[in-house]
């Protein structure tokens, strides 16, 4: 009886300190890059998401029949009046009419060889058009006349080409494993393209060792911005600038620097937008393995079952598309109805709405400011915290134990007295 009320305490102890312990570390199995919020992510990369979605101030269709009828009337040649030609081509590929804007622009050319403007257009419509090689050479001489042109956009578009042409691989690296984010200082796609471009040669790259860190991150940063500059003037949705921005958005030399759910979001619209089911199902293997492990999709997966990622990612950006479908509706409905009261849409538009990748990132920045900050706090800090809680629960429930083996005996003491 004596020895059995002893074990019974010992049990409760232990009972004690193992679903402590559990508690504890049920807590703590999150891995520290899987760590940020996406608003973290936003307010690292103000703009991307609004890019990413469509929720940035850009023309409707509307718009870009009445410029094509406006230029029209204005022009009297492409030769006398090569802007209005330019915007002219402009409309025409906006409304997928490449065919009919290169035609325009050659015209131009005929005549200005040496523009930039219009070769730059005429690059850029090619590559529309699907046409990469040709886009390239085009592109490639606009960039001999101004390199600086547009924050040096099109030399990313001039890389972005040739990466396609000669060195995209297939299935996506991203597609095939969620260890290409772990550990950091890998580089694939269209990263690790530009940075062997600058001389980044390692796959391996040590942020703490190297001394060009802050020239890696620098390259990062411009390639990133040329990439939404590329999205906001030509197509926001092409799978040709989405992949590669995905790319990037992973390649950041730390967990405090990187974007994994807004790379997820870039490589699931591709598989949205795209029509072929391989091209589908690649990217929508590369979106769930840039999630895989987040702390966000942890818990959903809880209590959905394994095979809940991509329900959560989808759901989540879906919504966010009807966010931005209704921002753009709006700017739609105006358009419309400066066409049909007969105002110059042009100088209504510049009046109410600015256009830039500049000013979209500040409207970013300006509604960050008004959430309510949802962040983690510093994931090392965390995990040295939770490190702690762990050999504190430990040596709690050690102290069970010890406090039930004394009890134990003082009751066994006790009676034995008696």
């Amino acid at each position: 009886m004596r020895m059995s009320d002893l074990r019974k305490s010992l049990q409760v102890g232990r009972g004690f300190s193992v679903a402590f312990f559990f508690l504890i570390t049920s807590a703590t199995h999150a891995c520290l890059w899987d760590w940020d919020t996406l608003q973290m992510e936003r307010r690292r990369f103000p703009g991307t998401l609004e890019m990413i979605t469509g929720k940035f101030v850009r023309h409707s269709p509307a718009y870009y029949e009445w410029r094509i009828q406006d230029r029209t009337k204005r022009m009297r040649s492409p030769a006398e009046d090569p802007a209005l030609a330019d915007d002219l081509a402009v409309a025409y590929s906006k409304l997928g009419r490449h065919a009919e804007g290169i035609a325009l622009l050659e015209q131009v050319l005929a005549a200005h060889p040496d523009r930039y403007e219009t070769l730059a257009n005429l690059g850029t419509i090619h590559m529309l058009a699907g046409d990469l090689k040709v886009g390239k050479e085009y592109v490639d001489r606009a960039i001999a006349i101004n390199p600086d042109a547009h924050f040096g956009r099109e030399k990313y578009q001039s890389l972005l080409a040739e990466y396609f042409l000669t060195k995209r691989k297939s299935p996506h690296p991203a597609a095939e494993s969620p260890d290409i984010i772990r550990p950091k200082g890998q580089f694939y796609g269209f990263a690790k393209f530009v940075l062997e471009k600058r001389g980044y040669r390692s796959n391996q790259f040590s942020y703490e060792e190297s001394k060009d860190a802050e020239e890696l991150k620098a390259e990062l940063a411009a390639a990133q911005k040329g990439v939404l500059g590329m999205m906001h003037f030509a197509n926001y949705d092409s799978p040709l600038l989405l992949e590669p921005l995905g790319d990037l958005l992973i390649a950041w030399p730390t967990y405090n620097d990187d974007a994994l759910q807004l790379a997820a979001r870039t490589y699931y619209r591709v598989a949205q937008v795209s029509e072929d089911k391989a091209t589908k199902d690649e990217f929508e293997k590369a979106a769930a393995n840039m999630v895989f492990g987040h702390l966000d999709y942890i818990n959903y997966r809880r209590e959905k079952g394994p095979e809940s990622d991509l329900e959560k990612l989808s759901a989540d950006l879906n919504r966010e598309l009807a966010e931005s479908q209704t921002y753009f509706d709006s700017i739609a409905a105006d358009e419309r109805r400066w066409i049909a009261e007969g105002v110059n849409v042009d100088q209504t538009f510049a009046s109410k709405y600015y256009d830039s990748l500049e000013s979209t990132i500040e409207e970013a920045k300006k509604q960050l400011a008004t959430e309510r900050r949802d962040v983690r706090g510093n994931p090392y800090q965390e995990a040295m915290n939770r490190g702690l809680l762990i050999i504190g629960a430990i040596v709690a429930g050690f102290a069970v134990i010890v406090w039930g083996a004394r009890f134990a005996y003082r009751r066994i003491q006790s009676r034995s007295d008696k």
